[in-house]
């Protein structure tokens, strides 16, 4: 039992606003693909490989959206004709969340501030995003 307790409590994770968030562990090459999808909305190997900014083998390509779909369910595929269409089955904001979750926790030691700092330290802000980012706080600080 508390062995279940603790992969439950690894598997989610709190978000920012104090909703639990699904780990997504994705790494960087997988990330380089599902942006691709998130961009295309839906897209075959072929579309993927095209809008790759580097040469990927096809194969390696298909492997990987293959392993996101049925493994990692972060993505959905249906056949089409001869292809196989993939679709993104989580939003972009959501692997976002979970990714800095675990940043936090594993590097900054659960600190929130520390996180926020790193981030934006060596940003340059546009008078938009600092508006954006005081908007964000006000609605924080409004909300018990």
């Amino acid at each position: 039992m508390r062995i279940a307790k603790i992969c439950t409590l690894n598997y989610l994770r709190s978000s920012f606003d104090g909703m639990p968030v699904k780990d997504y562990r994705l790494t960087h090459y997988e990330l380089e693909l599902m942006g691709v999808i998130w961009e295309l909305e839906e897209a075959s190997v072929q579309d993927v490989c095209d809008a790759l900014p580097r040469e990927l083998a096809y194969t390696t390509v298909m492997t990987t959206l293959t392993l996101l779909a049925k493994k990692k369910k972060v993505l959905h595929r249906v056949k089409r004709g001869r292809a196989y269409i993939y679709r993104a089955a989580v939003s972009r904001e959501a692997v976002s969340q979970s990714m800095l979750s675990q940043l936090k926790q594993v590097l900054l030691g659960d600190s929130l501030p520390t996180l926020m700092v790193n981030l934006l330290e060596n940003e340059n802000m546009s008078e938009s995003d600092i508006s954006a980012l005081k908007t964000a706080i006000n609605k924080l600080e409004s909300n018990p």
